[in-house]
């Protein structure tokens, strides 16, 4: 019997773990930027919008078009307030949804030491043609109590 020569078997050197695992780096890096983006954006809607969409003149608002016959006559029933005001606490324009249409409604209020008072109340519907503005009277609720804002 002849004696064989033992055979040398090359091997790849291992390659390193980033570069065995690089794509799950990426898979998680995007993860965190995705998630944190999400955070940070309901963080910001929350504080400039949300707490707006919460506030007692929009609550007051609100109250006093949803239940104005001519804006029921428009929207239908039920009415419900949009998303997004525009503007800050104490006048905004914020979208008013229905089943029938929206519209835009524009308030100015003021706060005073027994509390908020509106002082202007508008809606104005989208997509009607010639829509005039609604000017809703918020007698008894406020708007007595504050008079018009003059700089």
């Amino acid at each position: 019997m002849s004696e064989t020569e033992p055979v040398a078997v090359k091997t790849r050197p291992q390659k390193s773990w980033c570069r065995r695992n690089w794509w799950r780096v990426l898979l998680l890096v995007l993860f965190v930027i995705i998630v944190g983006g999400g955070i940070g954006g309901y963080y910001y809607w929350r504080t400039n919008y949300g707490d707006l969409r919460d506030s007692e003149p929009c609550r007051m608002a609100f109250e006093a078009a949803a239940k104005e016959p001519r804006v029921i006559e428009q929207l239908g029933e039920p009415i419900t307030l949009g998303w997004l005001p525009e503007g800050g606490e104490n006048h905004f324009n914020v979208k008013l949804n229905g089943p029938r249409g929206q519209a835009n409604m524009t308030v100015d209020a003021r706060m005073f030491e027994n509390g908020w008072g509106l002082q202007r109340l508008e809606v104005i519907f989208i997509e009607v043609e010639n829509s005039q503005p609604i000017t809703i009277d918020t007698a008894g609720d406020g708007l007595d109590d504050a008079p018009p804002w003059q700089p």
